[in-house]
């Protein structure tokens, strides 16, 4: 192996661990490593765009715009992915949601209500970046909603999920490819 390859192992070991930190907002685990992920994710990006400003310094500095370019690239798909896991996974909710309705000719003030005959916990998105889910009651019908980060926790994409909505992008609003379900970025 010849030296040059042996320096650009660690740089390559490197990239990937800080890549995986900064992306780790988008990937499945448990919510309570939300806020760390949050600060992964934007130190990444924010220490990567210093990297670009003085890459001509040295090979280790080439890391930061590395990572830049992995996240920017990786991280669309990524929130992708994680939108449609914590969708999948609303569906005990809603299901829930419905039953109790069903049952009651009215929806619940709150998730609460509807522990533990319906749902014996609140399920989780099980998406790092994404702590829970938001409920939001109306005398006819409610809304289901979570957000994950979009860029340097500045910007959020805001997820929801109405019953009676027909997913007609409008304006702002998104097509997730999910019944009922669209998104808009909060800026």
């Amino acid at each position: 192996m010849s030296m040059t390859n042996k320096k650009l192992i660690p740089l390559f070991i490197t990239l990937l661990i800080i890549s995986f930190f900064a992306l780790s907002p988008f990937l499945p685990g448990p919510s309570f490593l939300s806020e760390p992920a949050k600060f992964f994710y934007s130190a990444a990006l924010l220490l990567s765009m210093f990297g670009i400003l003085i890459l001509p310094v040295g090979l280790w500095l080439t890391v930061g715009p590395l990572t830049l370019i992995i996240c920017i690239f990786l991280s669309y798909p990524l929130r992708n992915i994680s939108r449609s896991i914590a969708i999948k996974r609303a569906s005990k909710i809603i299901e829930a949601i419905e039953a109790y309705r069903n049952e009651r000719n009215e929806y619940p003030k709150n998730l609460n209500n509807l522990q533990p005959k319906y749902l014996k916990v609140i399920p989780s998105s099980f998406i790092i970046g994404i702590p829970n889910y938001q409920y939001q009651y109306f005398d006819s019908s409610y809304s289901l909603t979570f957000e994950q980060e979009v860029l340097f926790d500045l910007n959020y994409e805001v997820v929801t999920y109405y019953p009676f909505h027909e997913n007609q992008a409008d304006g702002e609003t998104l097509e997730t490819g999910f019944k009922h379900w669209s998104y808009y970025i909060f800026d």
